[in-house]
C-alpha cells in the first residue's frame, strides 16, 4: 500500500540534508525566485547558521517565522529575500500540515486493511474447525455459526469503510494508487465472498446435523425402551419358570405350550441381535462413558437371556417326558378301542353267519361250505385269544380308562357320566344279547335237518363260545 502515499510523505520532513542552502529551498517551492542572481551572493554568508536555525523550526506546524540576522538597514536586496523566505516558510507550514494530515488518513486506511484483514482469518479459522465425532457440543456451534455470521456482516460494512478511506487518501491525480486501492477492495471482496460460501456450506452441515441428532435422540429413545420392555420380559418369564406347572397332560396341549415358550424365545433372541446393531451404531456418536454404559447394560440383558434360555431347556424336559407318557396312554386306548371293534364286528359277523336263511345254505356249493368252516375256525381261534388278552388286562385297563377319562374329561357332571355309564351298560347288554342269541340260533340250525357243519365241530365250537361267554359275564 505504500504506492496509495503521495510520494511527498514518503519521505521525513527533516530528511533535507544539513549542508543544503535556504536558497535552495526557496527555488525548489518557489521557481520565481530562479531569476535573481544575487539572492545567493548575498546569503552565503549564512549557509551554518541559518541552517541551524532552520532545522531547528522547520517541524513546527505553527510556521514560526524565523528571523535572519539584518544585514544592513535599508538594502532592498535584503528585504526581498526576508520576503521571499517568509513566504517559503508559510509555504513549507502549509505544506506540513497537509503531508501530516494525509499521513494520518494513510496509517488509518492501513490500519483498517489490517483489521479486515485479521478479521477475516480469525473467521476463516472458525470455518475450518471440523464437526467432532459426538452431538454433545453441537450447540455451542450453532452460536459460534451464528456470530460468524455476524462477522461476516461486519467485515462487509468494514470494507466499505476501507473503500472510503482509501478514496481519502488517493488523489484523483493519482491513477497508480487509485487502482492499487481498487485492487485491494477487490481482493478483500472476494475473501470475504469466499467465506460467507464456506459459512453457507457450515450452515447446511449444522442443519443436516441436527437433523441427525433428532433421528439419534429417537433412535436412542426407542432402543432404551425395548430393553426395558426385554427386561420386564425376563422378569416375567422367571416368574412364571418358578411357579407355574405343567400346563395340561394332553398330548396337544403341552405340544403347544413348548412350541409357544420355542417361538417367544427366538422372537427374543432376535430383538437382542438387532439391539446389538442399534447400540453399535449409536455408541459412535456418543460420548465414551454413555457408550459404555449402553454397551453395559446389553451385555447383562445378553447374560440374562443366555440364562432364561437354559432354564427353558431345563424347563423342556418335563415336558417332553409328560408328552411322550401321553402318546403311550393315547396308543393304548387307540389298541383298546381297535379291540372292541373288532370285537364287535366279529360278533355281528357270527349272529349273520349263524341266522343266515335256508335259501342261502341250499346255494353254498362244497368248497365255499369249506372255506366258511376255516374261517370260521379262524375267526374263533382269533376271537379266543382277544377275549383271553381282553381278560387279562381287564383290571388294569378299566383304572387306566377311567383315570384317562378322568384327566381327559375333568369338567363332566355327574348327569353326563350317569348317561354315559347307562350308555355303556346298554351296549354290554346288546353285546351279551345278541351272543345269547347266536348260540341259540346255531343249536336250532345244528338240530335241522339241513345244518352242514359236522356235530363234533359244533359241539367244540359252541363249547368255546359258551366260555366266551361266561369270561364275558
Amino acid at each position: 500500500m505504500q504506492s496509495l502515499t503521495p510520494k511527498t510523505a514518503s519521505r521525513p520532513l527533516h530528511a533535507t540534508p544539513r549542508k543544503s542552502t535556504p536558497m535552495r529551498a526557496l527555488q525548489a517551492f518557489d521557481p520565481l525566485l530562479e531569476a535573481s542572481t544575487s539572492v545567493p551572493n548575498l546569503a552565503t554568508n549564512l549557509d551554518v547558521p541559518y541552517d541551524r536555525q532552520r532545522s531547528a523550526s522547520f517541524g513546527s506546524r505553527g510556521g514560526a517565522e524565523i528571523k535572519p540576522r539584518p544585514l544592513g538597514q535599508g538594502d532592498p536586496r535584503l528585504a526581498h529575500l526576508n520576503a521571499s523566505w517568509n513566504t517559503l516558510q508559510q509555504q513549507l507550514g502549509a505544506k506540513e500540515q497537509e503531508l501530516h494530515a494525509a499521513l494520518q488518513k494513510q496509517e488509518r486506511y492501513q490500519q483498517s486493511v489490517q483489521d479486515v484483514t485479521s478479521r477475516m482469518e480469525k473467521v476463516n479459522s472458525r470455518l475450518s474447525r471440523g464437526f467432532p465425532a459426538t452431538f454433545n457440543n453441537l450447540d455451542q456451534q450453532l452460536k459460534d455459526y451464528k456470530e460468524t455470521l455476524q462477522d461476516i456482516d461486519g467485515i462487509r460494512e468494514d470494507i466499505a469503510r476501507v473503500r472510503e478511506r482509501g478514496r481519502q487518501v488517493v488523489e484523483s491525480s493519482d491513477p497508480e494508487g487509485y487502482r492499487a486501492m481498487q485492487a485491494t477492495i477487490a481482493m478483500l471482496t472476494d475473501r470475504v465472498d469466499n467465506l460467507q460460501a464456506m459459512a453457507d456450506d457450515k450452515g447446511r452441515q449444522l442443519q443436516k446435523a441436527v437433523k441427525d441428532r433428532e433421528r439419534h435422540d429417537i433412535a436412542l429413545t426407542a432402543h432404551k425402551r425395548q430393553v426395558k420392555d426385554l427386561e420386564n420380559w425376563l422378569e416375567e418369564q422367571r416368574i412364571r419358570q418358578a411357579a407355574t406347572p405343567l400346563p395340561s397332560d394332553s398330548v396337544g396341549e403341552l405340544k403347544k405350550s413348548l412350541q409357544e415358550n420355542q417361538d417367544e424365545i427366538n422372537k427374543r433372541l432376535q430383538t437382542m441381535s438387532d439391539l446389538a446393531v442399534q447400540c453399535d451404531a449409536l455408541c459412535e456418536v456418543e460420548l465414551p462413558r454413555n457408550a459404555d454404559k449402553l454397551r453395559n447394560q446389553l451385555t447383562n440383558l445378553q447374560t440374562n437371556m443366555g440364562n432364561l434360555k437354559l432354564a427353558a431347556i431345563e424347563k423342556q424336559a418335563p415336558l417332553r417326558a409328560a408328552i411322550k407318557e401321553s402318546e403311550k396312554r393315547q396308543r393304548e386306548m387307540d389298541d383298546y378301542e381297535t379291540s372292541v371293534k373288532k370285537l364287535q364286528n366279529w360278533v355281528t359277523e357270527t349272529k349273520q353267519m349263524t341266522l343266515a336263511p335256508p335259501s342261502v345254505e341250499s346255494m353254498i356249493v362244497p368248497d365255499d361250505h369249506m372255506d366258511l368252516q376255516q374261517k370260521l375256525k379262524s375267526d374263533l381261534f382269533d376271537h379266543r385269544q382277544l377275549i383271553r388278552q381282553l381278560s387279562g388286562s381287564a383290571a388294569t385297563r378299566d383304572v387306566r380308562l377311567q383315570r384317562d377319562v378322568t384327566e381327559e374329561l375333568p369338567a363332566l357332571s355327574e348327569a353326563e357320566l350317569k348317561e354315559r355309564w347307562e350308555t355303556l351298560s346298554r351296549e354290554m347288554a346288546l353285546r351279551k344279547h345278541n351272543l345269547e342269541d347266536m348260540l341259540y340260533g346255531r343249536d336250532s340250525v345244528d338240530s335241522g335237518p339241513r345244518g352242514w357243519i359236522p356235530s363234533s365241530e359244533v359241539s367244540g365250537q359252541l363249547k368255546d363260545v359258551r366260555q366266551n361267554l361266561l369270561e364275558l359275564r
